[in-house]
């Protein structure tokens, strides 16, 4: 009986998602990333870059028309429209700036003798020069195009633990909750738009699953924590958080490392972004997740009246007006959970059972069979007189 239980749960579970997930999702980890997703942002810094300076050759002179953009992710933080990035993002004095900038002119790489302009910024340990900060562009999950932005400004950094916090208009925006465990093996998954293309990001957020793993320092960045997860991180996803199955962030992911990435854990986020913001409780969110909630305990009309109030607190919010929608079609009609997938699962899950029950009656038979056999009485000559 755990042998059929074991394999059904098996054939039923979940292949791990790399985009926005189903909104009747049963997976844990994709509620998770449904509860979080409204407060995260595709974040864009824009710079003027004149030049580098490098450890062997001193300056080198650039030529990049039009501004030099860094794409990575952010997400709210603390009630008061407070946003928490990556400061090498933002910052205009990083390696990550040096890429994209040198990305953008192709004389200069022929000139340096490489077509790998990541690299060559990590042997030389190229920095820009003659940078003139233009703007922060934030855009939500399934909001505005860049075309019409939301703009930020940065408040306060901290390069060695790699983090700043930005602001912006918008006071009564999602924020995400803390979590401080870092507990290894946890699951989470990390949202951002990362891509492997240099200046550029995806349209919509990858979630990507993983687990946390050991705490340990970074080189280069003193005698801080780090925390590694597992998740396969791409170039743009820095900034982004790690949420739980609570959709709670444990920690914001900063670089890739040799397997998995680091994240700067909760406990630094909290003691950077400061207790007495993160006390005060968003309105928006909590509405939000109440309607998650009573979504997906199937209870439509109060799911949307929550979705209505974290609407009439937050127009812009990027994912209540769809949950509303849909929380209006579905209280008519009958729900299957999960979808066709989960449909098509069970049915398999159920064929497996079924040809397990014949095996295990095939058996029986077999074993019924034997036991006849072995009562019949043998006859005289095959009886061994010598036998002890």
């Amino acid at each position: 009986m755990r042998l059929l239980l074991a394999l059904l749960l098996v054939a039923l579970a979940p292949m791990p998602a790399t985009a926005i997930p189903d909104d009747l999702t049963q997976d844990p980890l994709e509620r998770g990333a449904l509860i979080a997703l409204p407060g995260v942002y595709q974040v864009e810094a824009r710079f003027m870059v004149g030049g580098l300076s490098t450890r062997f050759d001193g300056e080198q002179q650039l030529a990049v028309d039009g501004p030099v953009t860094v794409v990575g992710t952010a997400f709210g933080i603390a009630t008061g429209a407070w946003i928490l990035t990556a400061d090498h993002l933002v910052n205009g004095t990083s390696a990550t700036l040096a890429v994209a900038a040198l990305s953008r002119d192709p004389v200069a790489q022929a000139r340096l003798g490489t077509d790998d302009p990541e690299r060559w910024v990590e042997q030389t340990g190229a920095r820009p020069l003659k940078v003139q900060a233009l703007d922060i562009r934030l855009r939500h999950v399934e909001g505005a195009p860049m075309a019409n932005p939301l703009a930020a400004t940065l408040q306060r950094s901290e390069p060695e633990a790699d983090m700043a916090l930005l602001r912006t208009d918008r006071t009564d925006a999602p924020v995400l909750e803390l979590d401080d465990s870092q507990s290894v093996g946890t699951p989470v998954t990390t949202i951002g738009f990362g891509t492997d293309e240099i200046g550029a990001g995806l349209s919509q957020p990858a979630l990507r699953p993983g687990e946390l793993a050991s705490t340990g320092t970074i080189a280069g960045r003193g005698s801080r924590l780090f925390t590694q997860v597992t998740s396969a991180v791409k170039r743009g996803d820095s900034g982004g958080p790690a949420v739980d199955a609570e959709g709670k962030v444990r920690g914001m992911v900063i670089t890739r490392a040799s397997v998995g990435a680091n994240l700067v854990p909760g406990p630094q986020i909290r003691s950077f972004v400061g207790a007495e913001r993160l006390a005060v409780a968003s309105g928006t969110q909590e509405s939000y997740r109440e309607g998650l909630r009573h979504f997906w305990g199937l209870d439509f009309v109060a799911s949307k009246d929550a979705m209505e109030r974290a609407i009439e607190a937050y127009p812009q919010h990027p994912l209540a007006e769809e949950f509303a929608r849909r929380s209006t079609e579905l209280s008519g009609a009958p729900v299957t959970i999960g979808g066709p997938d989960a449909v098509a699962s069970f049915l398999r899950a159920l064929a497996l059972v079924s040809a397990l029950m014949s095996l295990g009656l095939a058996t029986l038979l077999i074993r019924h069979d034997m036991r006849r056999r072995s009562e019949r009485p043998l006859p005289a000559h095959a009886i061994d007189e010598d036998a002890p």
